[in-house]
Parts: C-alpha cells; structure tokens; sequence
C-alpha cells in the first residue's frame, strides 16, 4: 500500500497506520496522532479494506466472558480483552437472560472498594452532601432498617478472640485523653483552690460548668487525691449538711426495709439447738437481723439456747478441727504405741486384718467426726483400748466415752469390746476373752 492524500490534503502512511494500529490504539488515539477526525480515520480504513482490529475473533462466548471475569477482570477490560464494546457485553448477557451483577466475583469486588477508597482519600464533603447522604439513609430508606435482634445479620456470631484482639489494638489511643472530641481543658490550680475552700466535687462542677467526672478524671491525670487537696469532711458546712440529710429518717418497725419476724418462732428454734446462722437461713434473712429482734426483745442468747452444752455443737467442733488438720496435712489422731503392739498380736493369732493406727490408719467415721482405736471389717467389730484417762476416779467409764460408744454402736451396727490398759497385761487372756465374748453375742 503506498501513500495517500485524503480530503483534508493530511499525508497519512498507510504501513504506519497499520503498526499504530497493531499497537492497539484506539479510533480517538489514531486521529489525534494523525491530526484529523475520527470520521476520516473510518473512511481510510473502509477505502483501503485495513482492519481495524486483525487480532478479534468473530464470535465472542459467555464461557470467554465468565472465566475473565472470575479473574476479576472489569467489563472495560474483558472488552478490550475480546476486542469488543462493553454493550456487545451486556448484549450477550441479556441473551442470556443474566445481568453483569450475576457474574460479579468477590475479587472484582475487592478490587473496586480499594479503587474507591484510593480515588476517596482526601476528599472532603460539604454540608449539604452529608445531609443529603443522612436523608437518603434514614428511617425506612435505611437497608438495616427494622432488623433488629434474631432479624439482624449479625445475629448469633462470634468474634474470634484474634479479631477482637485487633479490634482492641486498632482502638489503642485514638480517643485517649486530649484527643477525645469531648475533652475539657480546664485549669486544675482552679479546682485546687476551690477544694481548699470547702467546696465539694459538685459544687466545683456548678461553679466551672463541666461534668463531675472530668473533675475526677483531671485530679487523676495530675496524681492529686480528693483528700490531699480538700477538708470539706471535716468542715462544719459538711456536718450541718449531714445532720439536716437524717432529720426525720424513719427507724425501726417503721423503716420500710423492716423484716418482721416471729420471736416466738426464734426462741423454738434456738432451744431445738439451732444455731443463730441456722436460724437465719431458715427465715432467708441476715444473722445480724436475729440479734437485732433479739435485742429489742431484750433476750439474750444464752437464755434461750442450750447449743453450746449440746452433742450437735460437739460434733461440729469435732468436724472443724478435723477440716483443720486436714488442711495442715495432720489428719492422723495421736495413738498409743501399746495398743498397736497388743493389735498386732489380736490380727497375728486370730488371722484377723484389723486395722488400726500403725496398720495402715485408724479408722474414721466421718458423719460422726471419731476415730475407732481398731476396727475389723469383715467381723463389724470395734475395739477401744482405754487408758487411765477414760474411767473416773470411783473406776467406771467416763459418760462422754459411754455417749460415743452409744453413737457409733447406732450408727454402725456393730460389736463394741473396750479392753482396759493395765501394767502387766496378759495378751493371750484378753484374746481368749475377746473371742468367747463374740460367740455368746
């Protein structure tokens, strides 16, 4: 192809034209490079039969436009991928029956809020912009309008700690101290002197027309406690106040919080050997309450409770010190060394497995707080080896010892031997005995 005048008499090289073409520029690019219309550009092209796009293929699919897409690709640049215009692409679609916002990937997505954020920064609103973007957002207009609770999206998810953990450290001193949009500078000399003069914290809030809290909120800022820099607790204006603030308070019966409790009732209650505290669960009420209707009545305790002298208060005692040398780790009772040899010699010729002190342990009944000198499972048996200690001086055995042989017999169910201690005991006798003891019982 040689060279040609076109109308305007503008020398145009066809060979350049074609490469300028093949560089891919566009109908508006060639005829500002050739300095003519694009009018002219089209009708070269048509004179001397150039194609315009040699690379196009001829017919275009909806597979090639959704697999640019799913890269995420723009419309734009799918068509100047295929060498075809963006409506060739929305025609295509209606063809079938779809639209652009169904073939929209998540990276075309995220592609355009960070092109729009970019194109974004910098930009500032006028007035009338944001209220119009607030009125095109409110009431029923608004998308999240109404969605509230099971209705709302969010609606029973779960951060992830990680995500709140950046949450957080995004937060991290944004809004701290003087970079609030609502912090007040005031001078804190001020407030000193106004606290050395009697004033209280809201009356040094009235006078400087700020919140109470940004009182506390400076005095913290600044190291300064309330007490160092003010009197105001010990000044009479303070005790006058005081004094007026209880004038006519209501007391007693009259008090609305008044808990009426039968005294009849406590007094039943305490000499059935209730505690005060029992006493206090039963009415759901403060043992501090029990003394105070006690007082009133002008009753005391010790009138109407034999508590302390009762076997429930022994046994409570019995438990607590037990809990107590548990948690010392001495849950062991002391024992006698004789006894256990005497043990020893009972388990060796009757091929008993006895427990007791220096055989394992002695054993415990819990419910009851005792320790049994030894005891034989397999027989029921138990057997209390007692020293001077447990008989009076007339001889006979103690009544608390007597009471705790009674208690554990009940509960247990068992046989109950006591085999004195004397200075020269003779082991093989008292097994014997032990033995023809059991077979009459």
């Amino acid at each position: 192809m040689g060279t040609r005048i076109p109308h305007n008499k503008i020398f145009i090289n066809n060979e350049i034209l074609i490469q300028k073409i093949k560089e891919k520029l566009s109908l508006r690019e060639l005829a500002t490079y050739f300095g003519v219309s694009k009018d002219t550009i089209r009708r070269i092209l048509k004179e001397d039969n150039i194609e315009r796009n040699p690379n196009k293929p001829k017919e275009v699919s909806l597979d090639d436009i959704f697999t640019l897409a799913k890269e995420g690709l723009y419309k734009k640049e799918i068509a100047k991928i295929l060498h075809i215009s963006g409506e060739r692409i929305t025609s295509i679609l209606i063809k079938n029956k779809l639209k652009w916002s169904d073939i929209v990937t998540e990276k075309q997505k995220e592609r355009y809020s960070k092109a729009l954020s970019e194109s974004n920064k910098g930009l500032k609103r006028s007035q009338e912009m944001k209220e119009k973007y607030r009125l095109s957002k409110l009431g029923e207009k608004n998308s999240m309008f109404g969605r509230k609770g099971k209705l709302h999206p969010l609606y029973g998810t779960k951060k992830s700690l990680d995500h709140r953990k950046k949450l957080s450290l995004a937060h991290i001193g944004l809004q701290a101290g003087n970079k609030h949009p609502l912090y007040k500078n005031i001078d804190i000399n001020q407030v000193i002197l106004l606290a050395k003069e009697n004033y209280n914290q809201k009356e040094i809030c009235k006078k400087l027309n700020i919140s109470l809290s940004v009182v506390r909120n400076r005095l913290k800022e600044n190291n300064i406690k309330w007490p160092e820099i003010s009197n105001y607790r010990n000044s009479e204006k303070y005790l006058k106040k005081l004094s007026k603030s209880h004038i006519g308070k209501i007391k007693g019966v009259s008090h609305r919080q008044y808990i009426n409790i039968s005294i009849m009732k406590i007094i039943e209650l305490a000499k059935q050997n209730y505690t005060q505290n029992e006493i206090a669960l039963y009415f759901d009420v403060y043992a501090g309450t029990i003394k105070k209707r006690l007082d009133e009545n002008n009753i005391k305790w010790s009138d109407i409770s034999n508590y302390m002298k009762s076997e429930k208060r022994s046994l409570n005692c019995r438990k607590a010190k037990i809990k107590f040398m548990e948690k010392t780790n001495f849950i062991h009772p002391s024992f006698n060394p004789k006894a256990c040899e005497f043990f020893n010699f009972l388990n060796f010729h009757l091929g008993w497995k006895g427990i007791y002190a220096k055989n394992g342990s002695e054993f415990y009944i819990k419910e009851l707080g005792y320790w049994v000198d030894y005891y034989e499972a397999n027989l029921n048996l138990v057997i209390e080896y007692d020293e001077k200690d447990h008989y009076n001086s007339a001889g006979t055995l103690k009544p608390k010892d007597i009471q705790r042989q009674k208690e554990i017999t009940e509960f247990l169910g068992c046989k109950f031997i006591r085999i004195k201690e004397e200075k020269n005991m003779n082991y093989p006798n008292i097994v014997n005995n032990i033995v023809n003891e059991l077979l009459v019982n």
